[in-house]
């Protein structure tokens, strides 16, 4: 049967015999604060893949206005239904040159509004752009990630793994 010793009085418990009662008594093993110190290390990785630093995609303007995109599945959605809209619109017969999507987005400091009519074209890269980012990131972090955590040896390897390597950050175009 497993030994431990608390630590406040040097006396050793059997553990089958007190189980929870006295786990305040029981010390970690080293196998189970590596696999605390891996938990943490995926919920941090979690965390970041869900931030604004994986998920914001900036589109340049040729009128100098830059808009931040986000690659959330309903935000992507949204590009996706202005695309299909507008090519709806084109194969009714109306115009293409009347076609696009006026992006409005408030400066949360300034409280600035600025505003800009992005056409089809550039909402289909828009919405490539958008599309690359989200794969390359999701296999990312499933592919090298997750596995490269798993196979960590040490608290010290875990602790020193820098899980935001290889991702898609802080992507930009230009667009016309």
């Amino acid at each position: 049967m497993p030994y431990r010793k608390n630590p406040t009085t040097n006396q050793i418990i059997e553990l089958d015999v007190f189980g929870a009662e006295f786990s305040n008594w029981l010390i970690p093993t080293d196998a189970e604060l590596l696999q605390e110190a891996k938990t943490v290390k995926l919920a941090q990785l979690e965390a970041f893949h869900d931030s604004d630093a994986a998920r914001i995609f900036y589109v340049k303007t040729t009128a100098k206005n830059t808009f931040a995109f986000s690659t959330l599945d309903n935000k992507r959605a949204f590009i996706a239904e202005q695309i299909a809209i507008c090519e709806n619109s084109i194969k009714s017969g109306f115009p293409m040159n009347q076609f696009g999507y006026e992006h409005k987005q408030t400066d949360p400091v300034t409280q600035i509004v600025t505003s800009e009519l992005i056409s089809l074209d550039n909402m289909r890269l828009i919405f490539a752009n958008l599309g690359n980012i989200v794969n390359s990131n999701y296999d990312m972090k499933i592919k090298t990630h997750i596995p490269n955590i798993k196979a960590l040896k040490t608290i010290a390897e875990v602790q020193r793994y820098n899980f935001r390597a290889g991702y898609l950050l802080n992507q930009t175009i230009t667009i016309k």
